[in-house]
């Protein structure tokens, strides 16, 4: 239960509840949208950050659910073994969130060595309205390096 997929044949959202799928309903209209940073980059900062290249960044409006489901994606070292490097977002104009390690993908690997992987975050309760949704960086210590960054975003 909880799985959310699109199904390109039939162009809509299909969800997984109560061992069966099923369609997500009449009426629900979802938005999406999808964003790249390929250049590698990296930072010092053990707060929450922008990189040279800021972003990826994604704006969207909000549904008349207020729900958004948010993916980050990047390939991400350290040069201090064991030091966490991670990659949240954050809301600004409509709604507002600051990144956190809460949801961010983090990890701690051996000194130099990448490691790609996501995060996916469900939020609830937002304002329908326009919102810009941007990926945030952050290390423990040392320099951490983040390349092919992503984020991507769903709304209804």
């Amino acid at each position: 239960n909880g799985m959310l997929v699109y199904n390109s044949t039939s162009t809509a959202f299909n969800k997984y509840e109560n061992g069966a799928w099923a369609t997500t309903g009449g009426g629900t209209t979802i938005t999406a949208g999808t964003n790249t940073v390929a250049t590698s980059e990296t930072t010092t900062s053990t707060t929450y950050t922008d990189l040279a290249t800021s972003g990826p960044a994604v704006t969207l409006t909000i549904g008349a659910g207020g729900i958004a489901l948010v993916t980050v994606s990047a390939s991400q070292s350290i040069s201090v073994a064991g030091a966490v490097v991670a990659m949240d977002f954050g809301l600004t104009s409509g709604n507002t969130r600051s990144a956190s390690d809460t949801t961010s993908h983090s990890v701690e690997p051996a000194a130099n060595d990448a490691f790609r992987g996501s995060a996916v975050t469900l939020l609830t309760g937002l304002t329908v309205a326009s919102t810009v949704f941007t990926a945030k960086y952050r290390v423990a210590s040392g320099t951490g390096t983040f390349l092919d960054r992503s984020i991507s975003v769903l709304t209804w």
